[in-house]
């Protein structure tokens, strides 16, 4: 899977986000008119895609490929690109995407304000063992169960960083090789907080029945997720022991 925020991602959804509005839509061209602005921005080896045609007020893309140097390719069946109304509100301008690819569905509303993208309304939903499709080491961890998550997130474009948000993830009939059985459901929440100058987002996880639970905080240091520190206590067994969980989220560490 692609861990990795890239500004390349953050360049794109500006793209779409500043420009889609501005064009009438019936009297564009989708196919020349992406492949122009591709050109003009410098992206023409970043998107590429089987086929684009209209879907009022936007523009539906089919096998979809991204990719850029220092990150893995992401794949998609199809991306949604169309104005997000909702955003006019608040004086900004907003798109609204929607990705599907093999047993996963995302959709966000984007807004740029100030030189940071607001990702709002986010929801995604996925088979858990489809997430291999990203990133082949995931077949491994045998996981199955389906998928829920919803929140937001607001980032920086120069950095990409994380600067705010909340996310809520269900985990419905979770199983893997790393979990005790026997649980209905999981659930994380992730809520960002200031604290001494960094950037501290605060964890917390719990199951249906009481098997697995946890809290702690995630130091965001920069692009990468895997890189980012991993502090907090998680007991994974109902009456045992808390351990220690320390390292980083790409290498997390019990003890």
């Amino acid at each position: 899977m692609a861990f990795q925020i890239k500004k390349t991602h953050l360049q794109l959804a500006a793209l779409f986000l500043l420009a889609l509005p501005v064009f009438v839509w019936i009297q564009w061209q989708p196919q020349t008119w992406l492949n122009g602005q591709l050109a003009t921005q410098g992206m023409q080896g970043t998107l590429h895609y089987a086929s684009v045609s209209k879907s009022f007020p936007g523009l539906q893309l089919e096998g979809v490929n991204i990719s850029a140097p220092g990150m893995n390719p992401l794949a998609l069946q199809s991306l949604l690109l169309r104005p997000a109304f909702s955003t006019l509100l608040s004086g900004s301008p907003g798109l609204f995407t929607k990705a599907d690819s093999e047993g996963i569905s995302a959709e966000s509303v984007i807004a740029m304000r100030d030189k940071q993208l607001e990702l709002g309304d986010v929801h995604l939903h996925a088979d858990a063992a489809s997430l291999s499709h990203f990133d082949s080491r995931l077949l491994l961890l045998g996981l199955s169960g389906s998928l829920d998550l919803q929140g937001r997130m607001l980032l920086q474009m120069e950095t990409a960083l994380p600067l705010d948000g909340n996310i809520d993830l269900n985990w419905d009939k979770p199983s893997s090789l790393l979990l005790p059985p026997g649980m209905e459901k999981m659930q994380l929440t992730v809520n960002a907080a200031d604290a001494e100058g960094a950037k501290i987002w605060n964890w917390k996880i719990e199951s249906t029945p009481d098997i697995v639970t946890g809290e702690g905080k995630i130091v965001a240091g920069g692009a990468d997720i895997r890189q980012w520190l991993l502090r907090g206590k998680l007991r994974t067994m109902k009456g045992g022991a808390e351990m220690v969980l320390s390292g980083t989220l790409g290498a997390p560490h019990l003890q």
